[in-house]
C-alpha cells in the first residue's frame, strides 16, 4: 500500500539524488561488463538459480497475496491459527531478505576476488550514497505505514490510514520499492568483482523487473487508481 503523492520541495533532495543515483550506479556497472567476455556458465551453475529462485520468491508471494487476500487469509488461520496473516507475512518477508543478502553475499565471495580497498573511490562513494538514501526510504516508509500498511493490512483486515507526509510527498512513486533497489546496487557496487560482473548485471535487470511488476500489480487496483476512478465516475454523472 501507498501514501499520497503530493510533492514537497523541501525533501525534493530525495527526488533528485534517486534520479541522479539510478544511472550512476547503472554505468558504473556497465563499465565493468564491459571489460569482460560474456561466459554462459554461470548461468548454468545451480547457485545462481538459487540466487534466481530467493529474489523471485518475495514477489510471487506479493501477487499471490494482493491478488488473492482472502485465499491466503484462510490458509494462515488454518496453518497457523493463533497469528494473523499481517504477522505471518512479515515473518516471511524478513526470512527470506534476509536469505537474499546472505545467499548473494556467499555468491559473490565464493566466484569473485574482492577487495573492498581496491574499489575506485568513486564507485565507492555512489554505492554508499545508495545505500544511505535507499535505507532512508525504507525506514521512512516503515515508520509512515507500520507494519500494517506495508504489510498489505487493507488487503488483509485491518484499516490503514492514508499517509501524504515523507517519503510519499518526494515525487517518488514507490519509494519502498526504490530504496530497496538502491540498496542492492550500492551493495552491489561494493562487493561486484570483475568475474562477477556480468551475473551481478543479470542479478540487478532482474530485480528491478520484479520490482517493477509489483509496482505494476499494485498500482492496477490501489487506492490512488480507485479514487481516480471514481472521481472520474462522478464526473461523467
Amino acid at each position: 500500500v501507498h501514501g499520497g503523492r503530493r510533492f514537497d520541495m523541501s525533501v525534493s533532495f530525495v527526488y533528485w539524488a534517486v534520479l541522479l543515483l539510478y544511472p550512476a550506479n547503472l554505468f558504473e556497472l556497465y563499465t565493468l561488463i564491459s571489460t569482460q567476455t560474456f561466459s554462459s556458465t554461470p548461468f548454468l551453475a545451480w547457485d545462481f538459480w538459487i540466487l534466481i529462485a530467493a529474489f523471485s520468491s518475495t514477489h510471487i508471494v506479493y501477487a499471490y497475496i494482493w491478488w488473492f487476500p482472502n485465499h491466503y487469509s484462510q490458509l494462515i488461520r488454518h496453518t497457523f491459527p493463533s497469528s494473523h496473516p499481517i504477522d505471518v507475512m512479515k515473518r516471511f518477508v524478513v526470512t527470506i531478505k534476509s536469505s537474499q543478502v546472505v545467499l548473494l553475499s556467499l555468491y559473490l565471495f565464493n566466484h569473485g576476488q574482492i577487495d573492498i580497498a581496491s574499489v575506485p573511490i568513486s564507485r565507492l562513494l555512489i554505492a554508499i550514497a545508495s545505500i544511505m538514501i535507499g535505507q532512508i526510504l525504507n525506514v521512512a516508509v516503515y515508520n509512515a505505514l507500520g507494519n500494517d500498511g506495508v504489510y498489505y493490512g487493507f488487503k488483509l483486515g485491518r484499516p490503514i490510514a492514508w499517509v501524504e507526509g515523507f517519503p510519499f510527498n518526494t515525487g517518488v512513486r514507490h519509494p519502498q520499492y526504490v530504496g530497496a533497489v538502491l540498496s542492492f546496487l550500492g551493495g552491489i557496487q561494493i562487493l561486484v568483482t570483475p568475474e562477477t560482473a556480468v551475473v551481478a548485471g543479470v542479478l540487478v535487470v532482474t530485480l528491478i523487473a520484479l520490482y517493477w511488476a509489483t509496482a505494476m500489480i499494485e498500482q492496477s487496483s490501489d487506492w490512488d487508481t480507485i479514487s481516480k476512478k471514481k472521481s472520474n465516475s462522478n464526473r461523467k454523472v
